[in-house]
């Protein structure tokens, strides 16, 4: 088994969390390797620029300082 992109992370944890359903239409969402290919990149960089914080962010609260 591969390891998990941080867009596969981030996208797994939104499925999990929504119970895997659009919190949008309530529609079924697919797996991540399922997605178009634009959406799969807009998780991407959302994983990305989420890692490249970490280490800014307070880990009680999430918010991220300069």
């Amino acid at each position: 088994m591969e390891p998990l992109t941080l867009g596969e992370i981030g996208y797994e944890a939104y499925r999990q969390q929504s119970g895997g359903k659009s919190l949008v239409s309530g529609a079924d969402i697919p797996e991540f390797l399922a997605l178009p290919a634009a959406i799969k990149e807009a998780w991407e960089a959302a994983g990305k620029a989420v890692a490249a914080s970490v280490g800014r962010a307070d880990a009680t609260t999430g918010e991220v300082h300069p």
